[in-house]
């Protein structure tokens, strides 16, 4: 009767390990979904802001010109008859 207690003793003992691993290895694999769509979410942030920054780079240009280069611009304008603020 004791070998057949022991027998079963293990055998339990070995299908709780079986399921520890089995959860371990399903959290496991949800942590590295999570962190294979945060990263997906932040190339898209960075792309994102990366677009926008590269959008503001031609008015950055005109705000940081000095204001000759407007009056230059006016200048040229008129002389051309184009008109460049309607």
């Amino acid at each position: 009767m004791k070998a057949e207690e022991l027998a079963a003793a293990k055998e339990q003992f070995e299908d709780g390990l079986e399921n520890l691993r089995q959860a371990l290895f399903e959290e496991a694999n949800k942590m590295v979904t999570d962190a294979d769509r945060k990263a997906a979410e932040t190339e898209e942030e960075l792309r994102v802001i990366t677009d926008q920054r590269d959008a503001l780079k031609g008015p950055m240009r005109i705000v940081g010109m000095p204001l000759s280069y407007f009056s230059t611009l006016v200048e040229w304008s008129t002389k051309t008859d184009i008109q460049l603020f309607r």
